[in-house]
């Protein structure tokens, strides 16, 4: 039997609405990833040591970091393996950086403690994250990486299946010149509920290839899909003024537009979205 579904295309459309009652579940953190953001960090192994932050160029990244940890273009390629956890520190990758993660690698900002990932790539040079011939899990910016900063980034084959290649739970991020290619099923997740902007992202494949909460779809600008790629957005709220942009939304549950008498909230549909909606899934407005 075919899905039924309603598009909207073409038109500049706004919603206004204004909070009065809610008994619909919250929106979901995220989906698929079955660490939360808010969730205590697993014990650390007796050989899983922290790196002291030292000058010069590491050959091997692993375990924790709790330094401030700059690595330049004239490293060359670096070699990631096991978990590798940004935790009270940071990490700064300059432009034309390679990290080569092994199989099952995984890069963790911000779970336990604050810690930030600044990425300084150019468009003639972006940092590249890859693997190093198998898949490996991705970079996963946890709800303490607030104020991480992406330019220019291109990660190649990570993620696995219902664990997208960069999972975003952070809030206060911003991203330009994202290039993911290779992800076995999601590229990106935007499991927060707001304050992501990420400008310029190119996201390879020909189905589902990211999923947001309906605040930070209003982050997505200039979105490059391939035809018949879609972005989904999750069940949630909308209490600011936001703009859907994406050239194919597909909403999957409950979305309510409810601000305040003071603030009214506001969806903007830009000319040339399209929104399809699931079978269960509505607009709900005031």
């Amino acid at each position: 039997m075919t899905r039924p579904s309603r598009v909207l295309a073409g038109l500049l459309v706004t919603l206004t609405g204004c909070y009065l009652f809610s008994d619909e579940p919250k929106a979901r953190k995220h989906s698929g990833d079955p660490i939360a953001a808010d969730e205590p960090a697993p014990s650390k192994p007796a050989a899983d040591l922290p790196i002291a932050a030292a000058p010069g160029c590491p050959s091997v990244l692993t375990g924790t970091e709790a330094s401030d940890r700059v690595i330049a273009s004239e490293c060359g390629a670096v070699e990631v393996r096991g978990q590798y956890r940004i935790e009270g520190g940071s990490l700064t990758l300059g432009a034309g950086v390679e990290l080569r993660f092994e199989a099952g690698a995984v890069l963790d900002v911000g779970r336990a403690k604050p810690g930030k990932l600044r990425i300084e790539g150019t468009p003639e040079r972006p940092v590249k994250l890859t693997g190093t011939g198998q898949a490996w899990l991705g970079v996963r910016l946890h709800g303490q990486a607030t104020g991480s900063n992406l330019q220019n980034l291109i990660i190649e084959d990570a993620g696995e299946s219902q664990r997208a290649a960069l999972w975003i739970a952070a809030e206060g991020v911003q991203i330009a010149g994202l290039t993911i290619t290779g992800a076995p099923e999601l590229s990106l997740e935007l499991a927060a509920e707001r304050n992501i902007e990420i400008h310029g992202a190119k996201l390879a494949g020909a189905k589902l290839v990211a999923r947001a909460s309906p605040q930070t779809a209003g982050g997505l600008h200039e979105l490059e899909l391939e035809p018949g790629a879609s972005v989904a957005v999750v069940a949630g709220r909308i209490e600011g003024e936001v703009e859907w942009s994406v050239p194919h939304l597909r909403v999957e549950g409950f979305v309510r537009i409810e601000g305040s008498e003071q603030a009214p909230a506001a969806l903007t549909i830009a000319p040339g979205t399209q929104v399809e909606f699931d079978p269960a899934a509505r607009l709900i407005v005031g």
